[in-house]
């Protein structure tokens, strides 16, 4: 599965605010397809949040702040507008410029020191077929490199929690391998709308369907 495919799977199903407002513009005055293709989702309002705090974090410590405002706008103009009111197209536009947020080896985030906190995907909720329902956070370490020149970077990490208990499990990225993130103990993939779990405990393992909540 090509990356920035992935990181979409992934990341969308999660993604929710009751209300779409979109921060980097006033929906009340969108009139573009593109502006009002985000405006009418939850998960590219969210998108476009998680992206405007991103640009705000990475101006913040930029050595060029005008360069990077420079590539800010030419993202808009070359990479998001283009979609108009292609949602796919949007959201993949938007994820993959969070990413580029996150790696110090692109060429437009060069300008960002490699010790600023990593970006969060995140919390992400989805309730079990056993009835138990977990939670997990995706994180994108600044200083991974991405798997090929210009693309996004995969979460190297995620912490998966089941609800009602204080323990973490720290999962590793797989590289592409199914499971996507796994430990000794928990694994977690994913196929179309469904989650899917490993869960090892005294030597016997359960595989365990389930799915996204609000």
């Amino acid at each position: 599965m090509p990356i920035a495919n992935r990181l979409a799977a992934f990341i969308l199903p999660f993604l929710y605010i009751a209300i779409s407002a979109a921060a980097s513009f006033d929906c009340n005055n969108a009139g573009t397809l593109t502006e009002r293709a985000i405006c009418a989702s939850s998960q590219l309002s969210a998108l476009d949040d998680q992206m405007v705090q991103s640009y705000k974090d990475a101006l913040a410590n930029a050595g060029d702040r005008n360069a990077l405002t420079v590539s800010q706008r030419l993202w808009l103009r070359q990479k998001r507008n283009p979609c108009q009111d292609d949602t796919v197209c949007l959201r993949q536009a938007y994820i993959a410029r969070i990413a580029e947020f996150a790696a110090p080896t692109s060429p437009r985030t060069a300008l960002v020191p490699v010790e600023r906190r990593g970006t969060i995907i995140g919390p992400s909720r989805a309730k079990c077929e056993d009835g138990r329902s977990f939670e997990i956070v995706f994180l994108i370490d600044p200083r991974t490199p991405a798997a090929h020149p210009g693309g996004p970077v995969v979460p190297a990490k995620a912490q998966f929690r089941w609800l009602g208990t204080n323990y973490i499990e720290v999962l590793q990225d797989m590289h592409g391998n199914h499971p996507w993130y796994a430990n000794r103990r928990i694994s977690w993939s994913q196929s179309h709308d469904d989650f899917h779990l490993s869960e090892t405990s005294n030597g016997q393992t359960r595989n365990i369907t389930c799915h996204s909540v609000q």
